[in-house]
């Protein structure tokens, strides 16, 4: 887009609670490496190292932390560009606590809180991307006078938009079982306020992301329209090519073959006595066989209606 290309790249974290006997308790999160800048990418006959230098989207995350005071942020509300989901739970744990952790006996929940914050925080840039994308395919639906390249933009952003539709129903399965996730693990008789604003964080960014998917679904009918109308144009083309080659055969097919005919006798030749004849011949020639390529239907009909309403009348 714009000279540059968004990645998606798909991370995880996981959170296991284990209960020991007594008052001891392990709470273990496990997350995926920070992404690098070098990757190996897969070949024919191998594989191969590429160094991609990239940058977050959008400069990273949204900084949820209501600490303005934290290390490096110095207010700033956008400071998440260099650091991995390791690092982001480290700057969150340390700089407060969740209101609803209880540090003798904390649920699964309580140590779900700050990567799901995380995670809701990635999916507002998910949503950036995705209208950036309707943003995108509308623009490249207008025609332009390079036929072929449009129609092969056309064909990959086609594929690109069948991507997006099994993206958005893997989303959107994600966020249901997050939604379901959270409502199971909260206790009706003590109301929080803080997971109550995460849910509705979770079903707004649902909302979104719903919208945005029926936009790109929309989109799949507009391009594939669009390829048809461009088809359309380059077949008119080729026909308009294909018909000019035809006038030019129909003009010297007839006046090649009687060259050839009276070329069998020197009289024929040009400056000859009989070289008059040449035309006398390919002329009415040419004219025959041009009707017989495209005879005059139209106009003849339109002829004999006329006589037969002159002799009516």
């Amino acid at each position: 887009m714009r000279g540059e290309r968004i990645g998606l790249i798909q991370h995880s974290c996981s959170v296991m609670m284990v209960d020991e006997p007594g008052e001891e308790w392990t709470g273990i999160v496990l997350v995926d490496a920070p992404i690098p800048d070098s990757y190996t990418t897969s070949e024919k006959h191998g594989f191969s190292q590429t160094n991609l230098k990239s940058k977050p989207f959008l400069g990273g995350c949204e900084d949820f932390s209501t600490n303005s005071t934290a290390e490096g942020q110095k207010g700033n509300s956008i400071g998440t560009a260099g650091r991995g989901m390791l690092d982001e739970l480290i700057h969150y744990w340390t700089q407060e606590m969740p209101q609803m952790f209880t540090a003798s006996k904390p649920s699964l929940r309580d140590i779900s809180y700050y990567p799901l914050k995380i995670v809701a925080a990635e999916w507002v840039n998910y949503i950036s991307v995705m209208g950036l994308s309707v943003r995108e395919y509308e623009l490249s639906t207008t025609l332009s006078g390079d036929l072929i390249a449009q129609l092969e933009k056309l064909n990959t952003n086609l594929r690109i938009l069948q991507g997006w539709r099994r993206r958005v129903l893997s989303t959107q399965a994600k966020l249901r079982r997050t939604v379901r996730f959270i409502e199971n693990h909260v206790d009706p008789k003590q109301p929080n306020e803080d997971w109550d604003m995460l849910v509705d964080d979770f079903e707004f960014i649902r909302t979104e992301v719903a919208e945005h998917g029926e936009r790109l679904e929309a989109m799949v009918s507009v391009v594939t329209s669009t390829a048809a109308l461009i088809e359309g144009r380059r077949s008119l083309t080729e026909t308009e090519n294909v018909t000019r080659l035809t006038i030019l055969a129909v003009v010297f097919l007839p006046l090649s073959y009687i060259a050839s005919l009276f070329s069998m006798s020197d009289d024929f030749r040009p400056g000859g006595e009989l070289f008059w004849v040449y035309f006398a011949a390919a002329v009415p020639m040419a004219c025959v066989v041009g009707v017989i390529a495209k005879p005059p239907v139209s106009t003849a009909r339109k002829m004999l209606e006329r006589i037969g309403f002159m002799t009516g009348r």
